[in-house]
Parts: structure tokens; sequence; C-alpha cells
């Protein structure tokens, strides 16, 4: 999975309902602050990544002025029902476009990733609505095809697009996503200060999923923050597949399976007074033996994302462990920590094309 960020979807137009008062949560949520930025301007960003053609159906000001300061199409209504909002928006998306999705603009967390999935299940089955669930639950977006576009204009007053849905039971499909945090609505000041400390991975996570990248590398120096940041991701990641590594000072290196928690010694320290440059010694057989297994194990599961904190020095000197990361790479996507330092595997992964590489010394990113 390697998608450009400028491949946009021009067949499928997509409708963001920002009409809410915010009455429920006392205030302009959707202008309310949110990772250092309006709560709105994250489903902005995720939709402008994804689709060509994007309509904002507003009553909030401050969200007409967001949109046309970021050059997005925005439709300002005084209009009081849902059915208004789904109605102005669908009849102002271009008549050329086969399909609509709909989003709601205080889901923050919903990504470019799985508006990119939809649209892959749209393409797929174009004459199907598809609904977003989590274990049965349904959510939000949805995907209508054309063939909807007059009932959904012609909605009863204050139904939404479950009332189509309703209608044409035979044509619903499910689409189930990995991640429940994806389908949160803020409406309440409670769910708000829940999410709130999430916010700030979102930075990051919403930037590397623009990029369309497989795969994202953290790299820095000791002490840059890599190991905070992949455990500040772990809730927008959501999968808990993955290799943990640690040392005890002066002794030995261990690589736990954090699936099983089984753990094994890849290295030992050498005391300093006998060899100067390398100060541990890797375990090959370990490595090679159960390390390659607990890769395998990973390959097998059925999670989409994986996570490896960190990959290192000791990692080097394993053709066998080497191989065995190279085909994770290509068959599940991987966040991981890369060891910071001039080392030939560790430079391979670090140049992947299909990687989107974060060093927390510079902030270069690739």
């Amino acid at each position: 999975m390697n998608i450009s960020p400028d491949n946009k979807n021009s067949k499928i137009g997509c409708v963001i309902m920002a009409s809410g008062l915010g009455v429920r949560f006392g205030g302009n949520k959707l202008m309310a602050e949110f990772g250092g930025r309006p709560m709105v301007s994250w489903i902005l960003d995720a939709a402008a990544r994804t689709f060509e053609e994007v309509v904002v159906v507003t009553r909030n000001p401050g969200v007409e002025e967001l949109c046309k300061s970021r050059g997005i199409k925005v439709i300002f209504h005084d209009y009081p029902y849902r059915s208004d909002t789904i109605r102005i928006g669908v009849s102002s998306l271009c008549s050329d476009v086969q399909g609509v999705v709909f989003c709601l603009a205080d889901q923050p967390f919903l990504s470019a990733d799985t508006l990119r999935k939809i649209i892959e299940k749209a393409t797929a089955e174009p004459d199907s609505i598809w609904r977003t669930t989590y274990h049965g639950t349904i959510g939000s977006p949805t995907y209508f095809p054309k063939q909807f576009f007059d009932e959904l204009c012609n909605l009863p007053q204050d139904k939404g697009g479950s009332f189509v849905c309703k209608t044409h039971t035979e044509d619903v499909r499910n689409f189930a996503i990995e991640n429940p945090l994806e389908l949160r609505d803020i409406d309440i000041k409670e769910t708000y200060e829940e999410l709130a400390p999430l916010a700030c991975s979102l930075n990051v996570w919403s930037e590397f999923l623009g990029t369309g990248k497989k795969h994202l590398f953290i790299t820095g120096y000791r002490g840059a923050g890599k190991t905070t940041l992949i455990n500040n991701l772990m809730p927008l990641i959501h999968s808990s597949s993955g290799l943990t590594s640690f040392a005890i000072k002066g002794v030995d290196v261990h690589l736990v399976n954090n699936s099983t928690k089984e753990g094994i010694v890849i290295g030992r320290f050498i005391p300093e007074n006998k060899v100067k440059d390398n100060k541990m010694t890797p375990d090959l057989d370990a490595f090679a033996g159960r390390g390659v297994a607990f890769v395998n194990e990973l390959i097998e599961s059925s999670d989409e994302w994986v996570t490896i904190d960190e990959i290192g020095y000791l990692e080097e000197f394993s053709e066998a462990y080497q191989e065995a990361l190279r085909r994770l790479l290509a068959t599940k996507r991987v966040v991981a920590v890369i060891r910071k330092d001039d080392l030939t595997f560790l430079n391979e992964l670090t140049g992947r094309g299909d990687a989107y590489v974060i060093d927390l010394d510079v902030r270069c990113e690739r």
C-alpha cells in the first residue's frame, strides 16, 4: 500500500455534516481547540487528502471562514434539520460524481486511511450502500451510490441517511473498521475531556497517513522521545501485535513478543575494560530461533498494524532476523522505532520508499 496523496478520488464526493450548534457540548465545539487546532480541521484534512470534491455544510461562521481560507467548498445555511443538511450537500455535488460519503465534522480521529478503504469497498460494489461498523455498532461515515441521491434529497423532516438504509436493507453492506476510536464523535464535554489527551499524537498520525506511505519509522538519538511518541500513537494504531526490546543496564538486552509476553535475551553487555568499541555481543541463535519465530507470528496475525520498539544495533548482525523483518514489512503495516546509527540494515530501513521517516532530532520527514 503506497498511495500518493495527490491520487484523490474524483468519482465519489464527500459531504461533511457540520451544521450542529454544539448545544449538548455547551459551546462552539467544531472550533474548539483539539490537538492545537480547531476540532473540525482534522476531518477537513482527512477528506481533502482523499476526495477530489469535498463539500462542507454548516451553520457555523467559524467553520465557514476556516473552509474558505483553505479553499474547501462550503455551504452556509440556516435550516434547522439534518435532512436539510443532507439535501444541501447532495445538491451541491458535481453532476458527474457516482456516489457520496457522508462524514461527521466532530470525528477528529477518522483517518484518510479509513476513507480510502471505504472508497475501495464502494469501487468494488458501486451500487451498494456502505456503512462503517465496529463490533456490530453502526457508525459514520456512510457511502451512498448515485441512485439514492433523489431519496436523500427528499428525506422526511429531520431524518438522516439511516432512513434510506432501512428502506433498502438489501442494498446495505457493512464495513468493519479495526479502531473504534475513529468512530467516536464528540458531542459532550465529557467525551472531549476523555479524548483530548490523545490529540497530541494526531498531528504525526494525520501527517503520516496523508503521505499514503505504508510504514511509519521514528528515529532520533537517545532521549529524543521515540518511545514516548510510539506509546502516544498506540490508541490510534489500535494493535496489540508487536515487539518491544529493553536493556538491563550492564547485563543484557531482551526482546519481547507483546501479544504472548514471551521474552528472549538477544544480546549481552561486555565489560568496557575488555572491549573498547563494541559494548554488546548479539545472541545469533536467539535471533535466528525464537526471534524469527516472533516475527513469523506477527506475519500470521490478523492485525493490519504491527509496532516495534526498537530495531537497533544488535539486529545488524543477524541476517536471518533481518530477512524476517523484510517479510514482515512486505505483509504488514509497521510503526517502528529505528535506532539512529550509520549501520547498513538501519540505513536500508530508513531509506525504504514505502516508509515515512520522522527524525525527532531535526524533525526532518521524508
